[in-house]
């Protein structure tokens, strides 16, 4: 007795899947595979100095330039007058338009629109009175962190956004400064994070992955298609 050949039917996918798939295969075949797979980096918007920036006890000349132009200063002064010494490290900005944090930033800070920057603010200073008193203090007093600024962006449009990463010493004996690099993003409007370096963005993954899985379904279709035409 001759046996029946037994056809196995393909079993269907559940219709939720197969419209999903269908939705990324007719992106996919529009995108091309090449476009899809690869994903294209963002220009690289922001700019790094690695050039140490050294502030010393009664200077004033210390500047913080981004392409030939002063942006911040940082002035340290030592006033002594009979019985009293004052040191004061102060961080000015140097146009219209220009600012700073107060405080030390950590690193992943945001530094963006709508933060309040102001045009000066004292970030270390001392006091000594005679012999007997003695104080350190401000925001910056033996403290490194980020120092966030803003500036008039060099299209002459708008605001950009950077950081400095900043050390500060302080002592009775006056304040120093050591800025060792910073950074700023030429995008106006653009948030920054302290300590960030770049700003190229890859595509998300999972959406290259699903249209690629698109193209997979539009052959596996035929594949099955032809696979049934043949047990017909």
């Amino acid at each position: 007795m001759k046996r029946e050949k037994k056809t196995i039917e393909p079993s269907a996918l559940p219709e939720s899947l197969n419209k999903r798939i269908a939705v990324y295969a007719l992106a996919a075949t529009a995108a091309g595979v090449g476009a899809l797979a690869l994903a294209q980096p963002a220009q690289a918007s922001i700019i790094v100095d690695t050039t140490p920036i050294s502030i010393k006890v009664d200077t004033r000349s210390n500047y913080l330039t981004i392409n030939g132009n002063h942006v911040l200063t940082f002035v340290n002064t030592l006033t002594s007058v009979p019985g009293t010494v004052i040191g004061r490290l102060t961080a000015q900005a140097i146009n219209s338009g220009d600012g700073l944090l107060r405080s030390p930033l950590a690193e992943g800070a945001s530094i963006g629109p709508g933060q309040h920057f102001v045009s000066a603010s004292v970030i270390a200073m001392n006091a000594t009175k005679g012999v007997v008193h003695k104080s350190v203090g401000g925001p910056w007093a033996n403290k490194t962190g980020y120092l966030g600024f803003e500036f008039k962006c060099q299209s002459g449009t708008g605001t950009c956004f950077g950081w400095a990463n900043l050390k500060v010493t302080a002592s009775t004996k006056g304040e120093t400064g050591l800025i060792s690099s910073f950074a700023y993003d030429t995008v106006a409007g653009q948030t920054i994070d302290a300590g960030q370096t770049s700003s190229a963005t890859a595509a998300e993954p999972g959406e290259a992955t699903l249209m690629l899985l698109g193209l997979g379904a539009l052959g596996l279709a035929e594949f099955r298609r032809r696979r049934v035409a043949q047990h017909s």
